[in-house]
């Protein structure tokens, strides 16, 4: 049996499957600051669709979608962060329109791996000022293909941390592989912001179905349609941007599953989100997921998101 839950900003929905057939399903309030107990509710009424005295020994995976990050990023909520970037040669990005609290350092890694420009101890310590002076705890570290030598990117977070241990640090090179570094730095600034909350959104999680007796996989459904281990999503909560509409992708495709194009509208409590299926195959985004206005490297449908519920 599996179970499939959805985290909303205004309900928890879950559905309880057996051989391919729905057997049971819930509907409860999310309560924000007791998320356990939304969850409890509806695994309760789950639950209840089992018969015999073990009721969770039959389950073998439990699915989860949710809107949490979306919704921090649609309204502010995740954690403020400083972006330390290193952009080396090439383009002046000291002349782009880039994000809040972002700082330039000496330092340059080429696309062989090679450090070609060392590091400004100094400059780096003074970044590190400006920053707590600011009243910022957490930042995001970002090289110009680091994913190559990170050797640059471990040592700014070093120097920041030896001057100020408080500070909590993401690195590029951790978070995205790929090449280009814009949306690297996206996307590593991003998970910076919403790490914090996500971690303890999953924690709840975890301590409502452990408690419950459930002991099979847990798993976070990514905004493209796949999904990934609980655990593993608490260094990626970016790839749960759009969990809530790529859940609702995959419902659509499965309930269509013929080749005309279908809009697919998600309404929810705190946004709307919209997103296509063409031809019969969900549209993905051939440039990322649109993160904050910004592409970034999380692969994802093609989902326009709307602060309106």
């Amino acid at each position: 049996m599996l179970i499939g839950i959805d985290v909303g900003g205004t309900f928890t929905d879950g559905v309880l499957c057996s051989e391919g057939r729905i057997i049971n399903s819930a509907k409860h309030p999310t309560k924000e600051d007791d998320l356990q107990n939304s969850i409890f509710a509806v695994l309760d009424d789950l639950l209840q669709g089992i018969k015999g005295s073990d009721k969770t020994s039959n389950i073998t995976q439990v699915v989860l979608s949710t809107t949490l990050v979306t919704n921090l990023l649609a309204s502010g909520g995740g954690d403020e962060v400083a972006l330390v970037l290193l952009p080396g040669p090439g383009l002046n990005f000291r002349n782009m329109e880039f994000l809040p609290h972002t700082y330039f350092a000496a330092g340059a890694t080429n696309f062989r791996g090679r450090n070609t420009e060392p590091l400004d101890q100094k400059e780096i310590e003074e970044i590190g000022k400006l920053i707590v002076d600011a009243g910022i705890r957490k930042v995001a570290v970002v090289g110009k293909f680091s994913q190559r030598n990170s050797s640059h990117e471990r040592r700014v977070e070093e120097i920041l941390k030896d001057g100020y241990p408080h500070l909590e640090g993401v690195r590029g090179f951790e978070v995205s592989g790929q090449l280009n570094f814009p949306r690297r730095a996206v996307t590593t600034y991003y998970t910076a912001v919403t790490r914090e909350k996500w971690a303890g959104f999953a924690a709840g999680i975890e301590k409502a179905i452990r408690d419950r007796g459930i002991t099979s996989p847990i798993n976070i459904l990514k905004a493209d349609g796949g999904t990934m281990p609980l655990e593993v999503s608490l260094h990626y909560p970016c790839e749960t941007v759009f969990s809530g509409p790529a859940a609702s992708v995959m419902g659509a495709f499965a309930l269509t599953m013929d080749q005309q194009t279908s809009v697919v509208a998600d309404i929810g409590g705190t946004t709307t989100d919209l997103a296509l299926i063409l031809e019969g195959k969900p549209l993905y985004a051939s440039q990322g997921a649109i993160i904050g206005g910004r592409y970034s490297h999380v692969r994802s449908f093609a989902v326009r998101s709307i602060p309106l519920g």
